[in-house]
């Protein structure tokens, strides 16, 4: 200090001083170590030798544990015994480096030559480290020990300071800190593609371990034992592997360069950084291994995941020093490609294990905690994510997301580990074989028959589901030339491809008439009885007249019925269920182009059946009908179908839809390394589905599988319709009109699913009768299907490009809906409408589950998340929401529909049960569903989206305020849906309730010049200032706003309730329906204004038995509007009478004052609007 130390910079002077510190501690030590033995050897007294154990034994504590505990024991817990002096002596003095002092510093007592050294043991574990030079740097784990020893105490900045400057690592007469070895920014090109997720990340984890010792950032509200799990496994399960990685890495890349010294060096400081210098030194105590490195850590994963060999060490750690000791010889002889390959394709596999168990075994640990709670294993499995994730993203993005999602540590946050260990254990199966590691390696966790091996029922001795033929032995079909290798036996599916190869031979020779019978009967695709023998072909026409059997209740079926049906259900003359077939039959007479009928099989059977495969697959994963290897059969069944017999991978000579695939993809530029980018994806979507449905019970067990399930069933679909559009875009542009027609086919349909004007724009000129497109018309023809593209799940990047083709442009994130141009991204929210209109589908031909699974799972609305994933929003969540209680008028409903706080999501519920028997019409059923979601579920939403809009505006919490606005859009995204388009006042058949307005101003002549109606001008002004407001964060003008909205958007509701009532006198039932959910969309209102009203109005609007007086509901109705301040004017006049009975009521739906800032602000609307449309 007198020196100055202190005043001068941090490197040089509090440095300098700490050393000195350390050196004077040390310096300390020696007497009281000297006294140790002296009364060990001289006195024998068990006191003074207990006395001066004590004051040694901390110090030895944080560098060699098993030390510390035999000396404990040897004089603390048992009376010092003069016979195990010399053994204590020998476990002391090993100890000497550990306190920094030397066997010269303490001496010989009286001349006795006890054979003391201070050399550091050379032997890891079986391992000898040739540079001797490297002896002082592998002590580097004493240091992680004392920052965890000092964190337990409480001494965060002593823990602090040690991992900033090092205490027990010495190069070159300088102390060596962890955080230099973090921050060193090691080289990831050393260490292989999969590696490269680290690059530039160093910094990251330094500031996650600065982050825990401080108690900031993630830890701020962290308990101790989280933040010293946090630190601890950081330094173990990332930094040591990782560094040890590099420097074998190294080693090898100088195999063969001299000197030889240089890359054995390298070699030997990996071994090290792996290993570490703590160990069980004295026997006895090696059943608990003290190490702080990898090694330690895959010791202690064993005994979870039952792969500890017999010395109760772990396999991975046994088998690394085997593989460790051979590459050091392979460096020694210069065999370079053979240490390259030891490297790859054992050590980095095998350092993997450990890291991957850990995180495993956390999964299953935090699965059953709380976000709240104070345990140390949430940080811990956060931290062995951290170290396994970089290299698993890589392989599978998708599903290395999902895993940090679900390890994060967040403290008050979301839930740990939210979809399950399984789902975590599942996810790594998916990516197991990328890492090249062996799936027994990892093991099986405890008792809980949870593990990342795929089980083949064949190994087990379950056999599987499916029948094998006479002399089959494997169970397992290689696809593609080993690109996709089944579990289950499915080689006679795939041998379907076969009957399309020969129809299309014999075509091409004018042989058409053998040509349809493969077709119809079948040739090469055997099916097998129950004992293996076979008993027919399945064909390809039965594939669709067997459709309106099998597949009458699945969605994408449906889609398509709805599409081509005419008012008889029919299509070109027969059963629109037979529509496949009734094409392909068509194109077996076309002589214009003789392979058009195979092309259609491929194209319309064989597409479709691959699609009910998987819907098939789904529905009964969540009826919980899929046991053994049910779904994995199933799924082994479609790939099969989808790829075919006799296909090689990346080849379009094949005969199936993978052949399409990358035929199409090759043209549309899509040709990327082995494959094109759609059969990419799909094998990948094929995969993933075949994981969910892997695990024993998983559709029984885990009521979560089938949504996960169906959710990859759709991306899958969705890449399907892939080759199908670019094959129409081709023939579009090649003006090759056959093909142009069977193309349209077989995927304008899909389109009708999104909007029915673009369906019918397309329809009209692609797929009617005597209808012919004009060459000129292409372009527009092909910007329309480009238009769809985002409702079919689908992106510019995904379809690719074509010579000649319109530039394709993904829907800008601020889309215009309507007119309306909202500040944030809403446009996949706002596609919620898409559901509605799919439910309606659905209804109409009866496939109540597959409405069900809509309107409770939901498909085309999204919400990003802050991690980077999507969380799909459900109608059901809408209806069913507490967060609905923000609005003032909920309470209103609630109290009306006798406290039910579900009433909406209980009147669709009720209506999708099929058994439901106060209702037998199919069409009652539809309309009362689709008019509940429209007015009930969707109204409530968007009135809630306002409020919390204003909740967050008057917030002090400055992320709400900043996300008031999203929440004000999302109001106006589900009024006005994505089906109504980009301009202003929107196009015909949208489902929400700017439509309903529109569809009803006509009938009651309350529409603008524009075909708009009035209300939905308000409406647009409305949220327009609305918005201004809260982007001056002008609160109170916000609810007055808010309730001139809902006034207007009951006109509608009252618009269509009147309507009903006077052009339906005689109650038709498939009104009635309709009528009934409008009805009760408005009676809290009239209630509220009006009890006798509303009694008369529910007692003649309500279900069978008995049908009441419209008369008298009407009337009562219109006596209702003017109490409930609507403004009748707005209201409208049917059949040239006021909707209302009066109209003296002062109106609610007239302009209001705006603030200066709202006004300011509307002044530059219509050019903005203008600029953006």
């Amino acid at each position: 200090i007198d020196q100055g130390l202190c005043m001068a910079s941090l490197s040089d002077g509090y440095l300098e001083f700490r050393s000195r510190v350390n050196s004077i501690i040390r310096t300390m030590t020696i007497p009281l170590v000297q006294k140790f033995i002296w009364h060990m050897f001289i006195t024998k007294d068990s006191d003074f030798v207990e006395l001066y154990g004590l004051s040694i034994l901390p110090q030895i504590k944080v560098c060699d544990p098993s030390v510390y505990e035999y000396i404990l024991e040897k004089v603390v817990f048992d009376d010092f015994s003069f016979e195990t002096a010399d053994d204590i002596l020998r476990a002391l003095q090993g100890s000497y480096s550990c306190m920094g002092i030397t066997c010269n510093d303490v001496g010989e007592l009286n001349g006795r030559q006890d054979g003391c050294s201070d050399d550091i043991s050379a032997t890891l574990r079986g391992y000898e480290i040739t540079d001797q030079t490297l002896l002082p740097r592998i002590v580097f784990d004493r240091d992680i020990l004392q920052i965890k020893v000092l964190a337990t105490m409480g001494a965060w900045e002593s823990a602090l300071d040690l991992y900033a400057y090092g205490q027990n690592v010495v190069v070159g007469g300088s102390l060596n800190s962890l955080k230099d070895l973090v921050i060193s920014k090691i080289d990831t090109l050393h260490l292989g593609d999969n590696f490269q997720g680290f690059a530039g990340k160093f910094d990251d984890v330094d500031e996650y371990i600065n982050a825990a010792l401080v108690g900031d950032d993630m830890f701020i509200d962290a308990s101790n034992d989280q933040r010293i799990e946090g630190v601890g496994r950081m330094l173990q399960g990332l930094v040591t592997y990782l560094y040890a990685l590099g420097e074998l890495q190294n080693a090898s890349a100088n195999c063969g360069v001299d000197p030889l010294f240089n890359s054995l060096s390298s070699w030997d400081m990996g071994a090290a950084y792996l290993m570490g210098s703590i160990k069980a030194n004295i026997d006895e105590y090696h059943s608990d291994d003290f190490g702080q490195a990898w090694f330690a850590l895959a010791n202690e994963m064993c005994d979870y995941f039952g792969t500890c060999v017999s010395s109760g060490k772990a396999h991975a750690s046994e088998s690394l020093v085997d593989d460790l000791n051979t590459g050091k010889e392979l460096l020694k002889a210069k065999s370079c490609t053979e240490l390259s390959l030891l490297l790859e394709e054992d050590i980095t596999p095998t350092i993997l294990v450990p890291l991957i168990q850990g995180m495993l075994h956390y999964a299953v640990e935090n699965e059953e905690l709380s976000s709240s709670s104070e345990s140390g294993s949430l940080a811990a499995g956060d931290a062995l994510s951290r170290a396994i994730i970089p290299v698993m993203n890589a392989i599978d993005s998708d599903k290395s997301m999902q895993i940090m999602t679900n390890m994060k540590f967040e403290k008050g946050g979301s839930k740990p580990v939210e979809d399950g260990a399984e789902r975590v254990f599942a996810d790594v199966a998916a990516m197991i074989d990328g890492l090249k590691v062996d799936c027994d390696d990892i093991g099986g966790y405890e008792n809980l028959g949870l593990g990342v091996c795929y089980e083949n029922p064949a190994d087990t001795g379950s056999g599987t589901k499916t029948t094998l033929p006479d002399g089959t032995k494997s169970t397992s079909t290689s696809l593609a030339d080993g690109l996709y290798t089944t579990t289950t036996y499915v080689q006679n599916r795939a041998e379907i491809a076969l009957d399309v190869k020969d129809i299309e031979s014999l075509l091409k020779s004018d042989k058409a008439t053998l040509a349809m019978g493969i077709y119809e009967d079948g040739f090469h695709s055997a099916i097998y009885n129950e004992i293996g023998e076979k008993i027919g072909d399945r064909s390809l026409a039965d594939f669709s007249r067997s459709a309106p059997q099998i597949m009458a209740k699945e969605p994408t079926y449906n889609i398509f019925r709805y599409a081509l049906e005419d008012d008889n259900g029919l299509y070109l003359g027969r059963d629109v269920g037979l529509y496949a077939d009734t094409i392909v039959l068509g194109a077996f007479g076309n002589t214009n182009s003789r392979t058009l009928a195979s092309e259609a099989i491929v194209a319309l059977n064989l597409w479709m059946f691959v699609v009910h495969e998987l819907h098939q697959t789904v529905d009964k994963c969540k009826g919980k009908l899929l046991t053994d290897d049910d779904g994995v059969h199933s799924m082994d069944e479609a790939v099969a179908y989808y790829i075919g017999d006799g296909q090689q991978t990346g080849d379009s000579k094949g005969h199936s839809l993978y052949a399409l695939a990358e035929y199409m993809g090759e043209l549309f530029e899509q040709d990327e390394a082995d494959q094109t980018r759609v059969n990419r994806i799909i094998m990948k979507l094929f995969n993933q589905a075949k994981l969910e449905v892997s695990f024993a019970s998983a559709c029984i067990n885990n009521p979560s599988t089938h949504v996960r399930l169906r959710e990859i069933v759709n991306k899958i679909v969705s890449q399907m319709a892939v080759p199908l559009l670019q094959k129409l875009i081709y023939s579009l542009r090649k003006n090759d009109r056959d093909r142009v027609k069977l193309y349209a086919q077989s995927v304008v349909p899909l389109i009708a699913g999104c909007s029915d004007s673009t369906f019918s724009f397309l329809r009209d000129r692609l797929i009617l009768e005597g209808n012919i497109f004009n060459a000129i018309d292409v372009d527009d023809i092909i910007e329309k299907l480009q238009s769809a593209y985002s409702c079919l799940g689908l992106t510019c990047v995904d379809v690719g490009t074509y010579e000649g083709v319109p530039a394709c442009h993904d829907k800008p994130p601020q889309s215009s809906l309507a007119g309306y141009v909202p500040k944030s991204d809403i446009s996949e929210f706002s596609k919620l409408d898409l559901d509605l209109h799919q439910i309606y589908i659905f209804l109409k031909f009866g496939a109540f589950n597959a409405a069900e699974d809509l309107y409770t799972m939901g498909k085309h609305s999204t919400l990003k998340k802050l991690d980077g994933g999507e969380e799909i929003i459900t109608l059901r969540q809408l209806a069913t929401q507490s967060a609905r209680s923000i609005v003032p008028s909920f309470d209103m409903f609630e109290r009306y529909f006798d406290q039910d706080f579900d009433y909406s999501n209980s009147m669709v519920k009720r209506t999708l049960d099929p058994n439901e028997p106060t209702m037998v019409s199919l069409k009652e059923r539809t309309k009362l569903v689709v008019t509940t979601l429209q007015s009930m579920v969707v109204y409530m939403a968007a009135l809630q989206k306002i409020y919390d809009a204003i909740e967050d505006c008057e917030s002090t919490d400055s992320f709400r305020n900043a996300n008031a606005i999203e929440e004000w859009d999302r109001a106006a995204g589900l009024l006005i849906g994505s089906m109504e388009g980009a301009n202003e006042g929107g196009r015909q058949g949208g489902m929400m309730m700017y439509g309903l307005a529109k569809e009803q101003c006509k009938q009651f002549d309350v529409c603008t010049n524009s075909g708009d109606a009035k209300v939905n001008e308000r409406l647009i002004t409305l949220f327009y200032a609305g918005r201004s407001e809260l982007t001056a964060r002008n609160c109170p003008p916000l609810h007055k706003a808010a309730e001139k909205i809902e006034i207007l958007l009951q006109i509608p509701l009252i618009q269509s309730t009147l309507s009903l009532m006077i052009l339906n006198p005689s109650m038709n039932e498939d009104n009635f329906g309709e009528l009934y959910a409008f009805s009760r969309s408005i009676l809290p209102y009239v209630e509220e204004a009006d009890r006798d009203a509303s009694q008369i109005i529910a007692k003649n609007i309500d279900f069978r038995p008995t049908k009441g007086n419209l008369d008298a509901a009407m009337m009562a109705l219109k006596d209702a509007i003017p109490k409930m301040g609507v403004d009748c004017d707005l209201v409208g006049r049917l059949d040239g009478k006021s909707a209302c009975a009066k109209s003296t009521a002062t109106s609610h739906t007239g302009s209001f004052v705006l603030s200066l800032s709202t006004c300011t602000v509307l002044s530059f609307v219509g050019v903005i609007v203008t600029f953006l449309m």
